[in-house]
């Protein structure tokens, strides 16, 4: 499962907080400097999966985003 991190939230767009990143090395960006890496960051892992990926995020706005667009689907039991 890939854990959102805060550094990255939704309210009406993506907003950075680099001072939350979980990756010390980018706590002294500006949100603006650090927005493409985060957003490029979780592209590339949210790409990554082959047959399901998982992401959990403790932002209530983010998980409703996240949440919104893909409806629930119910488990086959099949891989």
């Amino acid at each position: 499962m890939n854990k959102a991190s805060p550094g990255l939230t939704w309210t009406d767009d993506w907003t950075a907080h680099p001072h939350r990143s979980d990756d010390e090395a980018f706590r002294h960006l500006t949100p603006v400097q650090y927005l493409p890496y985060a957003l490029n960051t979780y592209r590339v892992l949210l790409t990554r999966g082959t047959h399901a990926t998982r992401v959990h995020t403790t932002d209530p706005n983010t998980h409703h985003f996240l949440a919104s667009p893909i409806p629930a689907q119910p488990s086959t039991g099949q891989p």
